[in-house]
């Protein structure tokens, strides 16, 4: 597919979830649109998963702290206070550093991940952190230091310590950023990749439950995931060309935790 090409249907994918006339937005999505393509992944075309994971995190990001503000805007103003569209920027580019891998056909890799593999892959959240800090235009828009606080630390959100890339502690981060972890775990756990089967939303929330997610994300997020069903795949009206994997509608249990 020619470049521009690749690049409308992400775009209008893109529109259905956030205002492109928006200067800030759509310098963001600029951002997003020029990684996909380079060479790797542009002759992947549009429908690559990473391009379609970083659009349904986005979408969920933005959806859960919709529905976080309804249930809870006083803590959502107080604690959250940030605009919805900026949510859905920060899920579109929270992977925006694996774009720029060296040897990006690890994305692809079916095969066990050897350490010196899971080491590579998990240098994306820095990765993502220097593209954005090098776009000397960003800072003249709105919420950049958020945007970049979230692709650097969306991993850290686990059990103390055991995040990447710091091991910060995740109850001092900002609470924005549960939000899209959260938002990332649940579209990893039910959309397909190379090397997993998706699961159903109520068995990403069952694993959740038991692996005492609660204990680390604060309960107005957690809570407010847990009760809303969020159906996210089915907002795309694309869905039938874009989630066309061979194994999309498997119910298989597959409960295994991100490779990276």
């Amino acid at each position: 597919m020619p470049e521009d090409a690749s690049r409308t249907v992400l775009e209008k994918r893109i529109e259905e979830f956030v205002d492109l006339d928006d200067v800030s937005n759509m310098h963001y999505v600029e951002i997003f649109l020029n990684a996909t393509q380079r060479p790797y992944f542009k002759e992947k075309g549009p429908d690559y998963w990473l391009n379609s994971h970083s659009i349904y995190v986005g979408a969920l990001a933005s959806r859960l702290g919709e529905e976080v503000q309804k249930a809870h805007p006083e803590y959502f103003n107080k604690h959250i206070d940030i605009r919805i569209d900026t949510l859905f920027i920060m899920g579109l580019l929270h992977d925006i550093g694996k774009y720029w891998l060296k040897d990006p056909s690890l994305l692809d890799k079916t095969d066990t991940l050897t350490d010196k593999d899971i080491r590579t892959l998990r240098l994306h959240p820095e990765i993502g952190m220097v593209i954005l800090d090098t776009d000397y235009l960003i800072f003249g828009h709105r919420d950049a230091g958020d945007v970049i606080n979230s692709v650097i630390a969306h991993h850290e959100i686990a059990k103390k310590g055991n995040g990447y890339p710091y091991g910060e502690d995740p109850h001092e981060l900002p609470e924005y950023m549960h939000i899209i972890s959260l938002a990332d775990y649940h579209i990893t756990k039910i959309d397909a990749r190379p090397y997993t089967i998706p699961i159903t939303e109520a068995e990403a929330k069952r694993w959740a439950i038991e692996q005492r997610f609660g204990n680390v994300i604060p309960k107005p997020i957690f809570k407010t995931w847990l009760d809303t069903d969020f159906n996210i795949l089915d907002d795309f009206s694309h869905k039938q060309e874009f989630l066309a994997h061979p194994v999309k509608n498997s119910q298989t249990l597959y409960l295994t935790t991100e490779k990276y």
